[in-house]
């Protein structure tokens, strides 16, 4: 638990110091997010889910930091299937417009308590429901993950609620 946590401080301050724009080219979403949703297939199919993707038919050709936008797609999804209990969904999307991409991960999972959605980007916040599910978690993914989206000019989107589930994901502007 303390290397994950080490981990987590680590990833943040890479991503704080990072020059933004310094690592960034040109990557087929798609494929990318293809790449992610294999890696988490497995612990997926451990907890017997329902577990799909659904992507746009074109390319979608995008200017990032691709190491920095799989880590923030690994954790969003890693999080749908950890916080979803054995036979529920986990969805991944792409939504592809002119000027905009949204990127969402749908689960049937705990949710978060709408009490406590206000502290869901601060670090080290778990919501109530998590602890009391004894969940191991470190409290930055989420926050991590925002850091990430803001430095490509994105802004993070959620829906949930406690007991049906959430929508995690992200906008951000289509920049070739």
């Amino acid at each position: 638990k303390m290397l994950k946590i080490i981990n987590d401080i680590l990833s943040l301050q890479r991503i704080e110091t990072t020059q933004t724009g310094k690592h960034h080219d040109h990557i087929d979403l798609n494929e990318l997010i293809r790449s992610v949703f294999a890696g988490n297939e497995s612990r997926a199919q451990r907890k017997s889910h329902d577990y799909r993707l659904a992507l746009p038919d074109e390319n979608v050709t995008v200017y990032v930091d691709a190491a920095q936008i799989r880590e923030a797609m690994d954790n969003l999804i890693g999080n749908a299937i950890k916080y979803t209990p054995v036979g529920g969904s986990v969805v991944v999307r792409l939504e592809s417009e002119a000027d905009r991409l949204v990127f969402e991960v749908e689960d049937s999972g705990l949710g978060v308590p709408e009490d406590q959605q206000v502290r869901l980007f601060q670090p080290f916040f778990r919501a109530s429901n998590a602890r009391a599910s004894q969940i191991e978690g470190t409290g930055l993914g989420l926050h991590l993950v925002k850091n990430i989206i803001e430095r490509h000019g994105g802004v993070m989107r959620y829906q949930s609620a406690s007991g049906t589930g959430s929508v995690f994901g992200f906008e951000m502007p289509r920049r070739l």
